[in-house]
């Protein structure tokens, strides 16, 4: 099941308006699979370990981006530097950081009306690159398969050191749970 994990892909896509009118993201809009056939329930048992278990992570970050008339994409692509427990907080600094990096060239007149994300482990003896993930979801993120093509020809992804800033908060929670049992 361990080895299926570098096989796992999360992703989401939100439309900016629908969530600031608090509307939630439907369900075909966000969801987790592997890049090989499995049963529902291993799906998800490999979901539940990946993400429980500390690995590098991969994270491309897809800013839907309306500048007038013109249409188009701005992308990023990271991975930890580290391996980390993507989990609860365990990853929202590699996502933060790709965001950042995907939204850095906008002009005052550009309009990123959505943004799409995709995360996955990373194996660095056996990497998959961003066309695999994006060719898979491509209807669903409304790429064009000229996107799709280009993404193969990305080198390396950019590396992130992920610094651990909720271990103050790990360890007072531990410290707490001890003085509440004596």
């Amino acid at each position: 099941m361990r080895q299926m994990t570098r096989l796992l892909y999360s992703w989401r896509y939100v439309d900016h308006a629908r969530a600031e009118a608090g509307e939630p993201i439907p369900d075909h809009h966000q969801g987790f699979n592997l890049l090989t056939p499995s049963t529902p329930e291993k799906i998800k048992s490999t979901y539940t370990i990946a993400i429980n278990t500390p690995m590098h992570w991969q994270v491309i970050v897809i800013g839907y981006v309306r500048d007038g008339d013109d249409e188009y994409r701005s992308w990023a692509w990271i991975k930890s530097e580290r391996p980390i427990v993507a989990a609860g907080d365990g990853i929202t600094p590699l996502l933060a950081q790709a965001n950042d990096i995907a939204l850095e060239g906008l002009e005052g007149s550009d309009d990123c009306y959505a943004r799409a994300t995709i995360m996955a482990p990373f194996d660095a003896s056996h990497p998959i690159s961003p066309d695999r993930y994006a060719a898979r979801l491509q209807k669903r993120l409304g790429l064009t398969k000229d996107e799709v093509l280009a993404l193969a020809d990305w080198g390396e992804p950019e590396t992130m050191s992920v610094e651990n800033d909720l271990l103050d908060l790990e360890i007072a929670r531990e410290f707490q749970a001890q003085t509440d049992v004596d």
